[in-house]
């Protein structure tokens, strides 16, 4: 299948043959959800937790006597009861959210959602992104006359600085290296901007031959 090429004024100067196996794949609900829902929950840390009378610091002695004060007995100002006490049945509780995913699964799903972005007119393929001092001015400008109306993931062979640093202050805007490329980032992010370097290195990875 064919792309159109645009340059960094949104003009087409022309059509980029891609393959089908990468750009032109039936979409895979199942899979996509799976894959996507995996990588979400491999970004969570697992160290929530409170502090039970153990942990929380004080109260290593009697507060006071035992006997004749009026008051009930007490052992420690930290047990859960007192103010500034520990949580009853506290502790830390380190659970572990990493859900594996087989390699095949994931450039399935990264496929699927490529072909799903094409299909939907939400890929944009430019000649190169490169701008000789980094300004977000420019990057606006790139985007604006590319008629991206929503959030944008950039993604380049090798992002250069300049590249980085003008996209980086607009809002709804990420650029990733294309061997960092995932389906967490590809569903979370409506448009795809790609360079024609970008689309032949991503062939030699995922493609066929």
């Amino acid at each position: 299948m064919k792309c159109k090429i645009n340059n960094s004024i949104g003009e087409v100067v022309g059509d980029l043959e891609v393959q089908d196996s990468l750009f032109s794949v039936g979409m895979r609900e199942d899979l996509v959800h799976q894959v996507v829902v995996a990588q979400h929950s491999n970004l969570r840390q697992g160290t929530v937790g409170t502090k039970n009378r153990a942990a929380v610091a004080g109260g290593g002695r009697k507060p006071f006597r035992q006997k004749g004060t009026g008051n009930a007995r007490q052992g420690t100002i930290r047990a859960p009861h007192m103010r500034g006490g520990g949580v009853a049945f506290g502790g830390v509780n380190l659970k572990v959210h990493d859900k594996k995913v087989l390699s095949k699964m994931k450039v399935l799903a990264i496929k699927c959602l490529l072909s799903e972005k094409t299909r939907r007119e939400e890929v944009r393929i430019v000649e190169k992104i490169d701008f000789s001092e980094p300004k977000t001015k420019n990057m606006v400008q790139v985007i604006n006359s590319l008629k991206i109306e929503g959030s944008l993931l950039i993604a380049t062979e090798s992002l250069s600085k300049d590249v980085i640093l003008s996209a980086r202050n607009i809002p709804r805007v990420k650029t990733i290296p294309v061997a960092l490329l995932n389906a967490y980032d590809l569903a979370r992010y409506k448009y795809l901007m790609l360079t024609v370097d970008t689309v032949r290195y991503m062939e030699k990875l995922w493609g066929e031959g």
